[in-house]
């Protein structure tokens, strides 16, 4: 299994993602400001995190400060469902309803098909937070 280091920074800006995937499809408007790329930029990392623990490239452990719990128990669960399967990341597609809440919707490639996901994050406490994930 590959991993990160336990202290290893999971946002943009601090590291560059050690996934070997193919970019994401990214959802773009003709004119964004500079909030909306970083919002972006964070919502495909969150993204990421979510392949790599379904893929079994990152420890759920390692999500702990950036999920709530039952976002964690959700993606737990499914990654016991894909166990086995070569698991990708389709497009991601950004609204924000506000300037501290970014509501994503993903589409995740698998060799078992595709499937969609839902997830939330909201600041909390100075950092963005995964506050609800559905996936299906």
């Amino acid at each position: 299994m590959v991993s990160a280091e336990p202290n290893q920074p999971l946002l943009p800006g601090t590291t560059a993602s050690t996934s070997a995937e193919k970019e994401p499809l990214v959802e773009q408007q003709s004119h964004t400001t500079q909030e909306e790329q970083h919002l972006r930029a964070i919502s495909t990392q969150f993204a990421r995190l979510i392949i790599e623990a379904m893929n079994g490239q990152r420890r759920l452990s390692q999500l702990q400060n950036h999920f709530t719990h039952p976002a964690l128990v959700r993606l737990s669960l499914s990654c016991h469902h894909q166990r086995g399967a070569s698991v990708g990341l389709g497009s991601v597609h950004v609204q924000s309803p506000t300037p501290e809440v970014a509501e994503v919707a993903m589409r995740i490639t698998s060799s078992l098909g595709d499937q969609a996901a839902a997830l939330r994050i909201t600041v909390q406490d100075h950092r963005w937070v995964c506050t609800d994930l559905e996936l299906g």
